[in-house]
């Protein structure tokens, strides 16, 4: 899993773009569907799926849990050069329509 935002490779981990507290969420709106196992197996929730994770470091991990970041798909661009004019490293293998899940989760809470 190469999906680090940032060029920073001490002190990161992987964050559900969907918690697995909203499994129940995910599969009643079938989010399933932008995962690459949709089916899941050995234990693991629909919301285990690689592409529902992103490599950060701990600190915006903790943000994005507490729905203080949020990733906006498409403006990305338009506002990089608002975050310490750095680019963001690209995204590989993480499903878009997740990235707008967690969004919306963060606006609207269930």
């Amino acid at each position: 899993m190469n999906r680090s935002i940032t060029t920073y490779l001490e002190a990161i981990e992987v964050a559900h773009l969907v918690p697995s507290a909203c499994v129940a969420w995910f599969d009643r709106n079938r989010m399933y569907r932008y995962c690459s196992n949709r089916i899941p197996s050995g234990g693991r929730s629909a919301t285990d799926d690689d592409r529902n994770g992103i490599l950060l470091r701990r600190d915006l991990h903790w943000l994005l849990d507490t729905t203080r970041f949020v990733f906006v798909p498409g403006t990305a661009a338009e506002l990089m050069h608002l975050y310490h004019n750095l680019a963001l490293q690209p995204l590989r293998s993480v499903a878009v329509p997740l990235l707008f899940a967690h969004f919306a989760l963060s606006i609207f809470k269930e």
